[in-house]
């Protein structure tokens, strides 16, 4: 039985202004409705792109493995996303019969073998810019369908999710640009490339956009990154498959061969959080750094020389063995060297430190 919730002014202007405020009303709502958990995110193409609040039986790796692998085969969501009517509530019962979700992969696959009974849904979406916003409550196979009676009930409530839901998508859509786009593209003049969780190329900053059109290394296929050089290309989409299928932070690199030849050194970092799965693809640096450069950077962070060059040559794209070879230095002492460079630069990882050089030090080719 639903019962009544008459949210205050304050409350729904707390929950268009905060996540924390949002989640805990949506919360009162899915207690109204009687669901035992609910959902809220946005998508600006077939698929969720990312779910910004939830709160289910779903650990951060079911959520990893949705977006990766369920979520363009989601046929709640398909069929949320095709119906035409915006801004109310509709039971996905209505829209996908019972039997045909009991045999979907989503359902067999990911939810039930892992404990997660949400069988039945009550979903609303709303229109964004370029794309929807959603909000869905869940409840288990034994708990039943959602009711006329919850219906009715939460009907003179649903205008207001409506525009909530709005607001916060349309904030969480500008804050995943803002983490895992802008910040970091304005940071680098070498190719910086932002890959969702299905693989999909969904920004590239304008040296990236080059080489792709150029498929100088790099090119598109059917949207999704891939290597020029046949050889190379399932390397390239190992290494992204196996980031973006990993749980909380990663970092990895991968070379890849450009047309002249030339060996191009590329750092992978994934960024996992409410906006679901992002891997940054960053060019790094040029190999050759002139003795200029490499005095001006003693000068400016107060480096050795020994710190210097081996914090320049792994921005080069060298790796800690082939720096010690070169300099004829243990490998111990090469690493030694690099800790304290990277802590003199303020940072904790390599890619931070070529965020650094790229803005700070003049390289020449």
């Amino acid at each position: 039985m639903a019962t009544k919730t008459t949210a205050s002014v304050e409350a729904i202007l707390d929950a268009a202004l905060s996540d924390a405020a949002y989640r805990k009303l949506v919360r009162e709502y899915a207690d109204m409705v009687g669901a035992h958990g609910f959902a809220s995110g946005w998508a600006t193409g077939p698929a969720v792109e990312a779910m910004f609040v939830y709160e289910n039986a779903w650990t951060p790796e079911m959520v990893a493995r949705y977006h990766a692998e369920y979520a363009a085969r989601d046929v709640w969501t398909h069929a949320m996303l095709v119906d035409p009517r915006f801004d109310s509530f509709i039971r996905m019962s209505e829209l996908v019969a019972p039997a045909v979700y009991a045999a979907s992969p989503l359902w067999t696959e990911l939810l039930e073998p892992n404990g997660d009974d949400s069988f039945h849904a009550l979903g609303l979406k709303t229109r964004l810019a370029g794309g929807f916003g959603g909000l869905t409550f869940y409840r288990g196979r034994a708990a039943g369908d959602f009711t006329d009676a919850v219906l009715a009930a939460i009907r003179p409530d649903e205008a207001m999710l409506a525009r909530l839901v709005a607001i916060r998508a349309t904030v969480a859509i500008g804050a995943a640009h803002a983490d895992t786009w802008e910040k970091v593209a304005d940071s680098f003049a070498g190719e910086v490339l932002v890959i969702a969780a299905d693989g999909r190329v969904i920004q590239a900053n304008r040296p990236a956009e080059t080489r792709l059109a150029d498929a100088d290394g790099l090119l598109l296929d059917a949207g999704r990154l891939a290597a020029s050089d046949p050889d190379e290309a399932p390397l390239l989409a190992a290494a992204i498959t196996g980031l973006l299928a990993a749980t909380g932070a990663g970092t990895g690199t991968i070379t890849i061969t450009d047309k002249a030849g030339a060996v191009l050194r590329f750092q992978l970092l994934r960024i996992a959080s409410a906006h679901g799965a992002r891997l940054l693809m960053l060019g790094e640096l040029p190999q050759f750094i002139t003795p200029a450069t490499l005095a001006h950077l003693q000068r400016a962070f107060a480096l050795s020389p020994a710190e210097a060059d081996v914090i320049a040559a792994l921005a080069g794209g060298a790796n800690l063995a082939q720096v010690a070879a070169h300099r004829g230095s243990t490998y111990q002492t090469v690493r030694t060297q690099y800790r304290a460079a990277l802590a003199k630069l303020g940072c904790r990882r390599m890619p931070e430190a070529v965020s650094i050089l790229r803005r700070f030090l003049p390289v020449s080719a």
